[in-house]
């Protein structure tokens, strides 16, 4: 930078030896305000040379902040830009890795003698097992051989203690004291309104898997919910005929013929198969709570409105759930095995258009 300055200093002093003779320099140096007090524009022995000097220094000075300024401005904003783009897929990822860290603490835990003892004849090879189906309200407990795939079953395991430790110390008492405060009805309006929500991935869902007529029916539930339905709180379309049916990026996969392939435990988010994996990735850029990453807010605007809406969601539907998960951890003999199995089941009927009664752990709208 100061070589540059002296370079376009020494430039300036050139052309000012240069033009001595020419007779324009007088007004060049008036119009400037170089003379000395008062001097006549035609005498040029009143050029204040100082002052040009000066001058050209400051001007010099001036254009070179000016590159810098434009330069600095310039990337900050391709910076700026990058940052929006990668912000949603960082926070995803920082919750994976750190949820695999943990995963690998809480399985050195883990009694592998007595979690593994507890499988069926099927064990790692992922044959049929002998898994307990609870029947609608999981009174009754009966045997039947349903065929899962799990290779992994050591993994994931532990990754399903994992989270089951999170949801008993931390996300269970919040539940509770939630259902505590807010009555049912209110509940009920939240999972409307976050339902709702969730139409880019029922429309996306019916389209990939050309359901025509899904797709006219959600589309119509949206807008009949988003605007009479006061926003979504109110299923105003069910009574319209409207009804509702679950279904995702996994679902519409699995319409396509695509196998579900191995039973895994993904930490935090739950129980799922490699097909539900891949489905989970669109799901989340479809959700708008997720979207809002991507939108020209502030970052402080964006932590508040995805953060504190996810965080709501999650905790309203957990404290939906508390009868369901206490009903069904009183009644099985190994609750890994009895989520393996009626979430696999709950999958199942959801590809196949089924209503099934094991969507009691993962669907709090069971009143359709």
């Amino acid at each position: 930078m100061l070589g540059g300055l002296a370079a376009d200093l020494w430039k300036n002093m050139r052309n000012f030896k240069r033009a001595r003779d020419n007779t324009k320099r007088a007004d060049f140096f008036h119009n400037i305000g170089l003379f000395h007090g008062g001097g006549d524009k035609s005498d040029t022995n009143g050029c204040n040379l100082g002052g040009l000097v000066l001058t050209g220094v400051q001007y010099t000075l001036y254009l070179k902040w000016m590159r810098f300024s434009d330069r600095l401005g310039e990337q900050l904003r391709v910076l700026k830009e990058r940052a929006m783009r990668t912000q949603g897929m960082r926070i995803f990822t920082i919750g994976i890795v750190t949820a695999l860290t943990l995963q690998c603490v809480a399985q050195g835990a883990i009694a592998d003698a007595g979690a593994l003892d507890s499988r069926s004849p099927g064990g790692d090879s992922g044959g049929v097992e002998e898994v307990e189906v609870m029947s609608d309200e999981f009174g009754e407990v009966e045997s039947a051989p349903l065929e899962v795939s799990d290779p992994i079953e050591r993994v994931n395991r532990g990754v399903f203690w994992l989270n089951d430790t999170l949801d008993v110390y931390l996300l269970e008492p919040v539940a509770k004291g939630y259902d505590a405060l807010v009555p049912d009805i209110i509940q009920e309006d939240l999972a409307h309104f976050f339902d709702t929500l969730r139409f880019p991935i029922y429309l996306f869902s019916d389209l990939i898997a050309l359901d025509g007529e899904r797709a006219w029916i959600d589309t119509a539930r949206f807008t009949v919910n988003s605007t009479i339905g006061f926003f979504g709180f109110f299923d105003v379309a069910h009574d319209f005929g409207l009804e509702r049916r679950a279904t995702d990026a996994g679902v519409a996969f699995g319409r396509w013929g695509i196998p579900e392939g191995p039973y895994v435990v993904l930490p935090i988010l739950g129980p799922s198969n490699l097909r539900d994996t891949a489905g989970e990735v669109f799901n989340f850029f479809l959700d708008p709570l997720a979207a809002v990453q991507f939108s020209e807010m502030t970052w402080r605007t964006k932590t508040v409105i995805s953060s504190g809406a996810g965080t709501g969601r999650v905790i309203n539907r957990r404290s939906q759930m508390i009868p369901n998960v206490r009903s069904a951890k009183e009644a099985s003999l190994d609750y890994y095995l009895f989520v393996q199995s009626a979430y696999t089941q709950y999958r199942r009927g959801l590809v196949a258009g089924e209503k099934s009664a094991d969507r009691a752990l993962f669907d709090t709208r069971i009143d359709d």
